[in-house]
């Protein structure tokens, strides 16, 4: 055990650093092998004043500081190196990636389409300030094979614009992604799966807001075949399909749909599978809330009394029927927002998950994820 100084080269530049090591010097190897490297896109070119610092790279448990780095994506302690390039593209960060790496992308808005990689973890600053737009010409996300498993993450991004003949927002094909505390916003499907379309896999979908978005035959806001999605902790509004299953269309596959708040868009339409449907808020959708699909026993009905939606305050009011309906054996958490989840929201003195994307808090003054006018580009905030 002991410390000693070293010097990191990349490119033309170099960082001399102390490291605590605990075996013997010679055994370390810092940047060979299967390496653990993280790094950090900026949109620095694209929007100048997210300009914060430059790439980092940095191999977890061997580089630390003495104070923990926490948040909502990381527990563990890091040290960051302030050396290397300028990443101005998401797309080719990811692309240089390893399994098992993880990539922090700085606010701004970045103009581009992401295929997602098996083991790779991609984190925005938050889905309000860090926005992924698309061009029109395909999905704005992507996430195809097998080997895409649980491990495979994209969290904290507004993702728009995109349009596909299926999955304009986020396409999942034969792959088991996690995606989470997303704004999926104005996104279209010459076919299937608007906001996002799921084609097999077992994708974790849950933490997101899906809405205004559309598809001219199924799922304006979820399409799912013969897949076996976690869609959990969801607001899906406003979004529209031309035949069936504005809000969830379900062909042939096995989906768990639970606590989600699903309203003003065409509701949850079964063609042909095996959901299993409970904890959710189905309210307010056109033609049916339910269409060949029993409602769980713990489903409700009502108005879910959001804030603001129409302005983009997605937070439940004080008085919403959502608050502590959700399913008890939830596991903890975080909101979308980064609150804890279950809270007592209802003062009774048990904590039970709310439904929808957002666990109500006594910080009722915080503003939730800011949403950008339906068909507008998103733009970070200051």
């Amino acid at each position: 055990m002991g410390t000693a100084a070293v010097t990191i080269n990349v490119g033309s530049q170099s960082e001399t650093v102390t490291v605590e090591f605990t075996g013997a010097i010679e055994n370390l190897v810092p940047f060979q092998g299967e390496s653990d490297i993280s790094v950090i896109a900026s949109a620095a070119k694209q929007s100048p004043r997210s300009r914060e610092k430059p790439i980092a790279w940095h191999k977890w448990g061997l580089l630390r500081r003495s104070a923990p780095r926490n948040d909502m994506h990381h527990n563990h302690t890091e040290k960051v190196l302030d050396t290397g390039e300028w990443y101005n593209s998401i797309n080719t960060a990811v692309s240089e990636a390893r399994y098992g790496d993880t990539i922090i992308v700085n606010p701004g808005t970045y103009n581009e389409t992401i295929s997602m990689k098996s083991g790779v973890k991609i984190y925005g600053a938050g889905a309000e300030v860090t926005v992924i737009s698309g061009d029109g010409s395909g999905p704005v996300v992507t996430a195809s094979g097998v080997e895409i498993m649980g491990n495979a993450v994209i969290s904290g991004f507004t993702i728009t614009g995109g349009n596909a003949d299926h999955g304009g927002g986020i396409y999942i094909h034969n792959a088991s992604p996690m995606v989470e505390n997303n704004i999926v916003i104005s996104n279209s499907a010459t076919f299937f799966g608007g906001g996002i379309c799921v084609e097999g896999g077992l994708p974790i979908i849950r933490n997101n807001i899906i809405f205004s978005s559309s598809a001219a035959v199924f799922g304006g806001g979820i399409y799912v075949a013969n897949g076996s999605p976690t869609i959990a902790n969801n607001t899906i509004f406003g979004n529209s399909a031309a035949i069936f299953g504005g809000g969830i269309f379900n062909l042939r596959g096995s989906p768990i749909i639970g606590n989600n708040t699903a309203l003003s868009s065409g509701g949850i339409h079964n063609h042909y599978g095996a959901p299993i449907s409970d904890y959710n808020n189905v309210w307010g959708n056109i033609p049916d809330d339910h269409y060949n699909l029993t409602p769980g026993t713990h489903d409700i009905h009502e108005d879910p009394l959001l804030d603001d939606s129409s302005g983009g305050n997605y937070r439940l009011l004080t008085s919403s029927p959502c608050i502590d309906a959700g399913d008890p054996a939830t596991p903890p958490g975080t909101d979308l927002n980064g609150d804890p989840r279950p809270l007592d929201g209802n003062d009774d003195g048990q904590a039970v998950t709310d439904i929808g994307a957002d666990e109500l808090s006594d910080d009722s003054s915080l503003p939730f994820h800011s949403t950008p006018i339906p068909g507008q580009p998103p733009k970070p905030t200051s």
